[in-house]
């Protein structure tokens, strides 16, 4: 079950970053953690072009807040996780 929401919650963040990234530069959604108690959520993702990479990760940075209310949103769960992005 766990695994099954991981994916599903990955496949949203990825929407949810692709859609609010601007396109100067590819980030992807390399994978997504969720701690056992459900309480912390780790997205991975890898951009292109690399010097765009603090750029882009300062950006989802900022939008974690909206990303954890996007989630709220479409997937319904008991906990919804806080965001961190590596």
């Amino acid at each position: 079950r766990n695994e099954k929401i991981t994916r599903e919650v990955q496949e949203i963040v990825a929407k949810f970053i692709n859609e609010e990234a601007s396109k100067q530069s590819l980030i992807t959604v390399t994978n997504l953690t969720i701690s056992n108690d459900s309480k912390q959520a780790t997205v991975y993702v890898t951009v292109f072009p690399r010097e765009k990479e603090e750029q882009a990760i300062g950006f989802l940075r900022r939008k974690l807040p909206e990303l954890r209310e996007h989630v709220k949103k479409v997937q319904p769960m008991k906990q919804i996780p806080f965001f961190a992005i590596e």
